[in-house]
């Protein structure tokens, strides 16, 4: 009896070892389950937002890649107005240049012309009608200078 009631209890803790060892391994079990399944929601998760991301990535750079395009073309045209402006402004440059030489000229000339006006009062200086520029400059025949007289 007393070795019967010892089996007993050893049957009845063995039984109750395997229930829980049991429920233990549904736990673990369950809990592997719901692992597995929070990792997937993660990836799931992650996948969407890499997408997103890519996505904001790739719209970012098409943006940039548009506004380059528009800030070079304004900047090429800007650099294409200044070439235009500077190549205006040499040759203007060479234009007052070739001028000063030529008013130069017609300075000395002027000046030449002026110390060879006799020394009078000025109320007494008459141009005729006919006196112009090109007497003055030397740009005349003597036969037209004749014409342009200076009287005294």
């Amino acid at each position: 009896a007393y070795f019967n009631d010892r089996t007993e209890k050893i049957r009845t803790n063995i039984q109750s070892v395997q229930a829980s060892l049991g429920d233990l391994q549904e736990e673990k079990q369950k809990t592997k389950d719901e692992i597995k399944q929070k990792k997937m929601k993660i990836k799931e998760k992650g996948d969407a937002l890499r997408k997103r991301i890519e996505s904001e990535e790739r719209e970012m750079f098409e943006y940039l890649d548009r506004e380059e395009k528009r800030v070079i073309v304004e900047i090429d045209a800007q650099i294409r107005d200044f070439s235009d402006k500077e190549s205006k402004v040499q040759k203007y440059l060479s234009n007052l240049s070739n001028i000063s030489k030529e008013k130069g000229t017609i300075f000395i000339q002027i000046t030449k012309f002026i110390k060879a006006i006799p020394t009078a009062p000025h109320s007494e200086l008459r141009y005729s009608k006919t006196a112009g520029v090109g007497a003055m400059v030397g740009g005349t025949s003597g036969e037209e200078q004749g014409r342009h007289s200076l009287t005294v």
